[in-house]
């Protein structure tokens, strides 16, 4: 049976057995398929859409909430089978924990955050959540030493090598503070995008150019176009008290930090605040440089992010917003033709797809429509290129941009130089 089809059935048989033996059936193989899509993620493949995978997760968790999966993020031990007491201690005394999904305002890490909530107002950091590849860089004495990444699951490839390229051998901002971990996401800006396609034409997505480019094979010259956006820094020698001041700290060393913005919220107006803070994210990062999926709220005050706790997978102080623009519901699919169809007063143009899509819900997309001819530049949904799409609600299939903005926003027309079409 192809992969696809796998997925497809447990997409559509979810909660429909007869029988507990079906039941638990249906959970071995979500099981199987999840574990598959970790192992390919660490490879830096990608066999589902972000949507779907977290569609299976949310099963898994609703089936099987002690399941081994739900709770692991690093491995024990080193691609090589043995943790450097020194150079990755900090991994040990502080691992890289996952981050609380939220797809809704009334979803229950929201009730959950609100309830640890003091009195009062509390200040929060609101920063963008970027979709690329995940790594934690150790530098000791001001020397790059060492880099891994990580898969979805489990501690990824050594990749050293690949970050030395990118960011240099030696920092001087770091060279007396002896050892020092930065926690970060590598990314590929969308200047850079055609270029790695040069490389790669097969580049479908954000995540699997990123995947990509930072493989030992890759070239140089393809390594090179990535950027690492750093979000956390250890080190014995430096204390913070917020959050903020890591990331003013980093932006000092000259490193890139996420967007982001301080706001206040309170327990009795939490989920109004949400909005406001979504809102104003969505306004600020119009024409951000980088591909994002979602919104991390976190407490900025660090003695109290602490004191909210944490489960073996995830913190309870910091909650990954995947709403208003970034609900997910967006897929990518490959051009295959443009066909022009026959609307009231003018024929409309429809993007058909390579290969149809499979969709979260276990719904297969071939056409995309396009409106009007213009909108097929501005996409550039020319056959063999990817084209991004949202699925779901009363509009059905709707054409965005690859940083999930729709094609009728405002801002979309107005950052585009149409005299080049002209």
């Amino acid at each position: 049976m192809s992969n696809s089809r796998r997925i497809e059935l447990i997409l559509t048989r979810f909660n429909n057995w007869e029988s507990e033996a079906e039941r638990e059936e249906y959970i071995d193989q979500l099981e199987a398929l999840i574990e598959e899509c970790n192992e390919a993620a660490r490879r830096g493949e990608e066999i589902v859409s972000d949507a779907i995978y977290d569609t299976m997760r949310d099963y898994l968790r609703e089936l099987k909430p002690d399941s081994y999966l739900l709770h692991q993020v690093w491995s024990a031990d080193d691609e090589n089978g043995v943790l450097d007491e020194d150079l990755d201690r900090f991994l040990v005394s502080y691992p890289m924990l996952s981050i609380q999904t939220v797809k809704h305002i009334s979803d229950k890490p929201v009730k959950d955050f609100q309830a640890r909530l003091p009195a009062g107002p509390v200040q929060v950091v609101a920063s963008v959540k970027l979709n690329g590849h995940g790594v934690r860089i150790v530098w000791k004495d001001g020397h790059l030493v060492k880099a891994t990444s990580r898969g979805r699951s489990t501690v990824g490839r050594d990749l050293t090598p690949q970050m030395r390229l990118i960011l240099g051998d030696f920092c001087s901002a770091l060279k007396d503070l002896g050892l020092v971990e930065v926690r970060c996401e590598v990314v590929l800006p969308f200047s850079n995008l055609a270029k790695a396609r040069e490389f790669n034409p097969s580049i479908k997505s954000a995540f699997t150019a990123v995947s990509s480019m930072i493989r030992a094979s890759a070239s140089p010259e393809e390594t090179r176009l990535l950027n690492v956006v750093m979000y956390d820094i250890l080190c014995d020698q430096l204390q913070f008290n917020t959050l903020s001041e890591k990331f003013s700290y980093l932006e000092d060393c000259g490193f890139q930090v996420p967007a982001y913005a301080i706001h206040t919220v309170s327990r009795r107006t939490l989920e109004q605040d949400i909005e406001n803070i979504l809102m104003q994210m969505d306004y600020d990062t119009t024409d951000y440089e980088y591909y994002t999926d979602g919104v991390v709220l976190t407490i900025d005050d660090l003695d109290l992010f602490a004191e909210f706790g944490q489960e073996d997978s995830f913190r309870y102080g910091n909650l990954a917003l995947k709403m208003g623009r970034w609900k997910q519901d967006s897929y990518v699919g490959i051009v295959g033709r443009i066909e022009w169809m026959e609307g009231k007063s003018k024929k409309t143009p429809v993007a058909v797809l390579a290969e149809p899509v499979l969709t979260a819900t276990g719904n297969h997309v071939t056409n995309v429509p396009l409106y009007a001819p213009l909108y097929i530049l501005i996409l550039e949904a020319y056959p063999g290129n990817p084209i991004h799409f949202r699925y779901g609600g009363e509009a059905g299939v709707v054409p965005v941009t690859p940083d999930g903005r729709l094609i009728t926003d405002p801002s979309v027309t107005s950052s585009v130089d149409l005299s080049q079409y002209m």
